[in-house]
Parts: structure tokens; C-alpha cells; sequence
């Protein structure tokens, strides 16, 4: 959501879950960092305090040293790591992707380092239910053996999207309430079977959509195809169902969310047309 909010409204978000008293801050600051962290020992999956600085990247092995109760629960989604990811793992690869994010935008590097306190590069044996609100701050890569640097910081970006909509929902609902798990007609496969979707996957995936290719947007690299998203004319077409089905069904959302939806959708046309996607 860094594109679609900016990062003055996302200060404003991490202000409010953190509970700090300070008007201004930076994502540097270490006190409202803690008060983030603390938020995050309260709120998510983390069991142990959180008292790394740089994110830590890790495989199923060492997420039980941190989040014991979700490893227990979750693990038997996932399978050992095949040698070339473990390897990746080993030679500090990701941390090299981590470097060239920083170098591509220095401001969502400095946000996605703060939200986001660990990566768990571990393949899937099944699907799981990915970012929810219970794992914010633990971001979850199945990251097949074909993908690179630019697949790596593209799922940055997808689960920094879903990661900041569950910490402004806590205090600006975006789906009216008991409406969240009403399944609307996409028109896509759905990972869990058929072509209907809860409308807040709707919401959050169009979003996700929408900041991938704002990203790609500002690298001026909108003609890469990335293995974990593809083309950018397939997230255009697959955002353009969620779109619809979105639009179908706006009454579901609340004031606050239409805003959200309707700063998504401005985008996405501008992309379109500055970029002739059609």
C-alpha cells in the first residue's frame, strides 16, 4: 500500500497500532519500532520477543525458535526446502535482493524493513491461508526453484500490501461487518476450489495488484514478467476481474474502503493508458 496510501498515511497507521504519543516520527525510530515490536509480541504469531533489527530471513527449521505455536500448527503445509532454495538460504542471496530493493526505492525498502521483522523462505507442500492478520510481520515466501531476485522483491510488495490493509482494518474497517466472508464471482481459479472468492481476498488481491504494477511503474520496468506474477498484462487482466467483481458488489465495503478501492482503480487506469495496456 505504500503507492496507494503513501508514506505519510502509513506513518499515521503504525502511529495508532503503536500507540507512541509522538506526533512526527521516521521509520528509524527505535522506540516506536519497539512499540511496534511489542504490538506485533501481542498480536501475531511471534512467541519470543522481537529484538533483531534488520529483518530476518529464515526456513521452517528456525521458525521454531520463534514462533513455536504457529510452527506446530502450520508445518504440515510445508516441505523441506529443495537444495537450491536452502542454498539461496545459505549464500545470503536474499539479502543481496533485500540490497537491490534498497537501491530501487530507498523509502519501501526503509517501510517493508520496519513491517516487516521476518521472512520465512520455505516451499509448500499445500496451500495455507498465506498473510492473515495473525502473521503480520511474518511473511511467508514459497519460493520455487525458478525464481530470482526480482520474483523475491515482487512478494516483498505482495505481502507488504496485505500486511499494512490488516493494520489499518484494525482501526478503519474496509468490509462492512459480517460481509468479510461473502463470496463474490470472480471468474479466476481459486486456490481452495471454484471461481468465487471472499470479498476481502477480492479487495486485498486487487490491491496487491495494484502495487505490483505501481512498482514495476516506478522501476520503469512495466514489460518484466516475473515466474511468481507473471506478465504485467496478466496482473492487468487478473485485476480487472477482481475489479468487477468488486464493483458488482459495492455495498459490501464501507465508506472508507470504497475510498481505498476508488484510489486503487484511478491507478490502475492511469497505468493502463500512460503505458497503452490495453
Amino acid at each position: 500500500m505504500y503507492y496507494n496510501f503513501g508514506i505519510n498515511k502509513i506513518l499515521e497507521i503504525i502511529k495508532i497500532i503503536s500507540g507512541t504519543e509522538k506526533q512526527q516520527f521516521s521509520l528509524d525510530d527505535q522506540e516506536v519500532l519497539q512499540k511496534y515490536n511489542t504490538y506485533l509480541e501481542k498480536n501475531s504469531v511471534f512467541d519470543t520477543p522481537i529484538t533483531w533489527g534488520d529483518i530476518k530471513i529464515i526456513d521452517l527449521n528456525e521458525l521454531k525458535t520463534i514462533a513455536l505455536d504457529f510452527y506446530t500448527n502450520k508445518h504440515k503445509f510445508f516441505k523441506e526446502n529443495s537444495p537450491i532454495v536452502q542454498q539461496k538460504i545459505q549464500s545470503g542471496s536474499f539479502h543481496t535482493a533485500l540490497s537491490e530493493l534498497r537501491l530501487d526505492n530507498i523509502k519501501l525498502y526503509n517501510l517493508s524493513k520496519f513491517i516487516i521483522r521476518t521472512i520465512l523462505i520455505n516451499q509448500l507442500r499445500e496451500y495455507t491461508n498465506g498473510t492473515t492478520v495473525e502473521t503480520i510481520g511474518l511473511a511467508n515466501f514459497d519460493f520455487k526453484d525458478n525464481f530470482n531476485n526480482e520474483d523475491f522483491k515482487e512478494l516483498l510488495v505482495h505481502q507488504l500490501t496485505h500486511m499494512i490493509l490488516f493494520l489499518d482494518n484494525a482501526n478503519n474497517k474496509h468490509v462492512i461487518d459480517n460481509c468479510e466472508e461473502t463470496m463474490l464471482e470472480v471468474g479466476l481459479r481459486y486456490k481452495l476450489g471454484g471461481t468465487m472468492f471472499p470479498a476481502y481476498i477480492c479487495f486485498h488481491s486487487y490491491l496487491v495488484a495494484v502495487e505490483v504494477l505501481s512498482h514495476r511503474r516506478h522501476l520503469n520496468n512495466i514489460d518484466i514478467a516475473t515466474n511468481c506474477h507473471g506478465s504485467t498484462m496478466r496482473i492487468l487482466t487478473m485485476s480487472n476481474h477482481f475489479g468487477s467483481a468488486i464493483n458488482n458488489n459495492l455495498n459490501l465495503f464501507t465508506d472508507y474502503g470504497r475510498t481505498i478501492i476508488a484510489k486503487g482503480m484511478s491507478i490502475i487506469s492511469e497505468i493502463t493508458k500512460e503505458f497503452n495496456l490495453q
